[in-house]
């Protein structure tokens, strides 16, 4: 399973694991977009989707990389009133590009609310050619 929501007490915590860790931060958006749409993302067609930014991220520091990656994704819901809802991620000399792709929110019925990411439980594991991202989402 690409990602998966695990117990947490008050707030929503998400594991996705992938062969590397571009594609474990396309997981991790695929998640919050499900989380986000109530489940209604994954049946979205991949060829309706808008582009709506590219960006790119330093590769330094794994933690802060996909804190800033998760806050670009609700910045776009608060700032844009745009639903991230796929990601696709390279890599290229120590940076990370990302272009977010969906739709705007005024498309979808009713949306869940995140309020921010944060550090707590955040782990970002890449071993055995496998990466792993484990993250806690305020909601």
């Amino acid at each position: 399973m690409p990602y998966e929501f695990l117990p947490h007490t008050a707030e929503i915590k998400i594991r996705s694991s992938a062969e590397s860790f571009p594609r474990a931060l396309e997981e991790l958006a695929s998640a919050i977009a499900d989380f986000l749409t109530r489940g209604n993302a994954k049946k979205l067609p991949e060829k309706n989707l808008e582009k709506i930014k590219e960006i790119s991220f330093e590769k330094n520091d794994l933690n802060a990389l996909t804190y800033n990656f998760i806050e670009e994704i609700l910045f776009e819901l608060d700032a844009n009133e745009m639903v991230v809802l796929r990601a696709k991620v390279s890599e290229l000399k120590g940076k990370m590009k990302v272009e977010f792709y969906g739709l705007p929110a005024r498309k979808f019925r009713a949306l869940e609310y995140i309020k921010s990411p944060t550090y707590s439980e955040m782990r970002v594991i890449e071993k055995d050619g496998k990466a792993t991202i484990e993250v806690v989402l305020d909601v």
